[in-house]
């Protein structure tokens, strides 16, 4: 019988002929030396006809005293899973032992964002870049607990992992809370850098009412009690309902509600109407001190839950959706009430005249001052375009009133531009979550805090309010505002009162007209009353004020900021 060492295969390399014989003689020879038991990593690679595998790309590793595998980019492990619930954690099995070092290999989410399970693996000797201090599964004796690098931000509670089971403990929330986990992000390492969280009402889609303090941020709700048309708008004139256009420059545009929004399949919310910025007047050379913009300013009571101002890591997050014909870089910002502390985003209109959506994490500036009364507390903005005196960096707190970048479109250059937005959000947090759709109902009382429009028709004789005549010439009228309001407000007439305007009071026989503009003497709850001085009219008898200027009118309470 021929000696092992004497056996030839035809067809080999000349290297995989030498690496054949260094496996015969590791094979025949059991009492060699250590060195001579081993194939180095090129032998072993010409033996199986590798190609292109390198010291750091084969998918076995030899150090001298460890074997290694390595995995591709693709590698995903079952792994064990771990269940959480509002109100705690899950016993059950985690996996491993003592002594072994576990690394967080994803997290998987259900639909309404919750995490359901979290896929581990092992790494030997914090391999790939993480030393053992590094590893984010530690383990000290029969415990293990997640490690969460510098960056974790959480207001929840900790858990405990153990190789056997897992300590409950609460995550946050209470029962009935409904917690929900909206994220998990980890580092290069594989620690968890950290975990988004929020709140979901009633269980249902992951929204939960209250969290957007954008008021009438779907144009379809929106009550727009002021018109849906306007032309020439002026600087600081309001259109829909809580939004305000302002402008330093010669362009001239018109707002309107328009029938376009983007599709529910795109949004998940059926909306029909949007706010439209259209040019009247062009501005193709914007100076260093024009600016353009449509804004909303948030009331500090509503804002403070954000905590601007205040120590500590915290973020915002807007979100909408946009449609202008100018595509290329748009800019939105958010500024304190003063206007003097400024945060500039920048985000894209990829195709012309198309819905895309944006959204924006803004970290909470912990500079500058910050109302939490009911004055306003912060300020949306919407660029259109901004010289060079409103431009700063982008995302970055910037002492100063700052509208866009340099990088910022012109959308007043033609008057065949529209800029059209909507579906606006306003959120706590780092991630954006589903649009706040609230009902018309409330949306209208929200905005009756700032404004309450009454309409009266002139070709009925509709009543603008209910009263007594107090003397002769007074008469006491009682409006209920819908909501209560901001703050004192202020009265206005359209037609606006003029002698002989129209404008009048009727206690029941005789009409008398207003001698002046009616003014508010009193405000409680959503009652305000209103003092109408007129001709000679009979007193303490119960009366009306009323439209009979010939054109259709309203008569105003407004509380804006």
């Amino acid at each position: 019988m021929a000696d092992i060492k004497d056996i030839k295969i035809s067809g080999l390399t000349a290297a995989a002929s030498a690496a054949l014989e260094q496996l015969i003689m590791i094979t025949d020879d059991p009492s060699g030396t250590p060195s001579s038991k081993k194939l180095t990593l090129s032998q072993l690679n010409d033996l199986i006809g590798g190609s292109g595998l390198t010291a750091t790309t084969a998918p076995m590793t030899d150090d001298g005293t460890t074997v290694s595998l390595l995995f591709n980019t693709d590698f995903v492990t079952s792994g064990t899973t771990l269940a959480l619930s509002a109100t705690g954690i899950t016993a059950g099995t985690f996996g491993g032992t003592a002594g072994s070092s576990y690394v967080i290999r994803g997290v998987t989410t259900d639909a309404k964002g919750r995490i359901s399970a979290i896929v581990v693996g092992t790494e030997s000797g914090g391999g790939g870049g993480v030393s053992a201090a590094e590893d984010p599964l530690q383990i000290t004796g029969t415990t293990m607990a997640l490690l969460f690098n510098s960056d974790f931000v959480t207001s929840g509670a900790t858990m405990a992992l153990s190789p056997t089971g897992i300590t409950a403990g609460t995550f946050g929330g209470t029962a009935g809370s409904s917690s929900v986990i909206r994220g998990v992000t980890t580092d290069a390492k594989g620690r968890v850098s950290a975990i988004i969280a929020g709140t979901e009402s009633g269980g249902g889609g992951g929204a939960t009412v209250g969290k957007n303090v954008i008021i009438g941020g779907d144009f379809t709700t929106n009550p727009w009690q002021r018109g849906s048309s306007f032309t020439s708008v002026s600087a600081s004139d309001y259109t829909a309902d809580r939004f305000q256009w302002t402008q330093v420059g010669a362009g001239v545009v018109n707002i309107d509600k328009t029938a376009d929004a983007p599709t529910a399949a795109e949004s998940s919310i059926h909306a029909t109407h949007c706010l439209d910025v259209s040019v009247a007047t062009a501005d193709s050379s914007i100076a260093a001190g024009d600016a353009y913009a449509i804004f909303q300013p948030v009331e500090g009571l509503n804002a403070a839950r954000f905590g601007f101002g205040k120590a500590g890591t915290r973020y915002i997050t807007i979100s909408f959706w946009h449609n202008h014909t100018k595509t290329g870089t748009h800019c939105v910002a958010i500024a304190n009430g003063s206007g003097n502390r400024s945060y500039v985003s920048e985000y894209t209109q990829t195709t012309t005249n198309t819905w895309e959506k944006a959204e924006i994490a803004i970290p909470v500036d912990t500079s500058g001052t910050w109302n939490y009364d009911t004055s306003t507390g912060l300020q949306l903005r919407f660029a259109l375009d901004a010289g060079s005196n409103f431009q700063t960096t982008a995302d970055t707190w910037a002492a100063g009133s700052y509208w866009a970048t340099a990088n910022q479109a012109n959308n007043l250059d033609s008057t065949a531009n529209h800029f059209k937005i909507a579906l606006i959000q306003l959120e706590a947090g780092q991630t954006a979550t589903d649009f706040d759709a609230r009902d018309v109902g409330t949306e209208t009382l929200l905005c009756n805090r700032y404004y309450f429009q009454h309409d009266v028709n002139a070709a009925t004789l509709d009543y603008a309010g209910l009263g007594v005549t107090h003397t002769t010439t007074l008469t006491h009228i009682v409006y209920n505002t819908g909501s209560v309001m901001r703050a004192y407000p202020t009265l206005s007439l359209y037609p606006a009162y003029d002698t002989g305007s129209g404008w009048m009071t009727n206690d029941g026989v005789t009409n008398a007209a207003l001698s002046a503009t009616p003014t508010i003497i009193g405000v409680c709850g959503t009652a305000a009353a209103l003092q109408a001085q007129s001709a000679t009219v009979r007193e303490g008898y119960a009366a009306r004020l009323y439209n009979n200027t010939g054109s259709n009118g309203h008569i105003a309470f407004s509380a804006e900021l």
